[in-house]
């Protein structure tokens, strides 16, 4: 099997939850015009990486770690996100969250859209995007069970915030389901101007670094890298002397020069993309390196020997710490 990185796509879309199967958008949202803020647009997801930013001591051999373990793509490592919106006419419901080491056992109150459906490949990601309260209710493993919603892990974000929790996340990082996504605006006009996130399977275990609050890693050799590490295409490389390149992989590639991108889960070494199916028409079609069979955007040329990790700070300790608390229960 030929090798490949790809842009992983999220799904955002009103899909119906009757048949239980997916079902096209009932209102498309359209990819006209500038890409929703979501979360303070002051805040590090929109920072630039400084021209004199220090390089981690320990980068060759994260970097190392990553080209001898050139990611292959595979439909099974391929987290997807589903992301709605909500608003003051949307029925509200009680979750409840089976998983075990949540402080919590559900949440109160979430608007959840009558047409959505969780994406079934992976994780069951959703994001509820409520516009009338300002937040974000996000979960993982979100499905059916016994004729209501249930929950193995979930998470509330203040759309005024930054993106981040304390240790409850549907990410295994504590960061929002809606940072660092790739949306079609941003990709059709070449002009990304955010941090990135990226999973990759060969994270740290023990705590993660900042601004990462929680970590699922699980390898302990030199090179895995931790939650939270900011990843970085050197910014002395000439992009445009990548053979065969689109104008869009190279619009990911100068964003992951300018802003970097951080490790935000464990996983195939996949980037995050607003997927196809919220939408009439494919946004994506017109890019040459776009698979409509894998929903992804390949970026088997990046240059991995030229990637660096940014100096990290201290690895954090675990905690249990979450937002909103009289929102769960």
């Amino acid at each position: 099997m030929k090798q490949r990185i790809v842009l992983a796509a999220a799904f955002i879309a009103a899909l119906g939850i009757s048949c239980n199967v997916f079902q096209p958008p009932i209102a498309p949202y359209t990819y006209t015009g500038m890409p929703p803020f979501h979360f303070n647009a002051t805040n590090f997801w929109y920072q630039k990486i400084a021209t004199n930013a220090a390089i981690d001591t320990n980068s060759p051999a994260m970097v190392s770690n990553i080209v001898q373990n050139r990611p292959a793509y595979s439909p099974w490592g391929v987290p997807h996100t589903a992301i709605c919106y909500a608003d003051a006419n949307t029925r509200r419901y009680n979750v409840p969250v089976n998983a075990v080491y949540p402080p919590h056992t559900g949440i109160r109150s979430v608007p959840i859209p009558e047409h959505m459906l969780p994406e079934k490949i992976s994780d069951s990601h959703v994001a509820i995007v409520d516009t009338n309260g300002g937040f974000s209710y996000e979960f993982w493993n979100m499905r059916v069970l016994n004729g209501r919603w249930v929950s193995g892990n979930a998470a509330i974000f203040s759309l005024a915030g930054n993106g981040v929790n304390q240790f409850i996340s549907a990410r295994a990082s504590g960061f929002s389901l809606l940072a660092g996504l790739i949306w079609p605006q941003e990709i059709l006009s070449t002009n990304i101007q955010h941090a990135l996130v990226i999973s990759w399977q060969n994270t740290r275990k023990g705590g993660a670094v900042a601004p990462a609050t929680y970590s699922d890693g699980w390898r302990d050799e030199p090179g895995a890298i931790p939650m939270g590490a900011l990843i970085q295409l050197d910014p002395a490389f000439d992009i445009t002397t990548i053979s065969n390149a689109d104008k869009y992989q190279l619009a990911i590639f100068r964003a992951l020069q300018e802003y970097g991108g951080y490790i935000c889960d464990t996983g195939g070494f996949s980037f995050y993309l607003v997927s196809l199916q919220s939408y009439a028409e494919n946004p994506y079609s017109v890019i040459p390196s776009y698979s409509l069979e894998n929903n992804s955007i390949d970026l088997s040329i990046l240059p991995l020997e030229r990637l660096r990790v940014i100096q990290m700070g201290p690895e954090r300790e675990k905690t249990n710490g979450y937002a909103f608390p009289e929102m769960y229960y």
